[in-house]
């Protein structure tokens, strides 16, 4: 099962424990959300994308 609402925050700790390269932007905006600063991670990489993913997928967790 997933989680909903991951925060920036988690997506950094998860790209970090899967051993990723990456660029964090915490000022990051999504056009449609302009007003929102939700950040992105820019991995480098030369891993196909869903291996990325699946790599941080499997590394996000959340204490309940």
């Amino acid at each position: 099962m997933g989680l909903a609402r991951v925060t920036f925050e988690e997506m950094v700790d998860a790209a970090r424990r899967a051993g990723l390269k990456f660029e964090a932007d915490g000022e990051a905006r999504h056009p449609s959300d302009w007003w929102e600063r939700k950040g992105r991670i820019l991995v480098i990489s030369d891993m196909p994308k869903t291996k990325v993913i699946k790599a941080v997928a499997g590394n996000l967790r959340r204490e309940e």
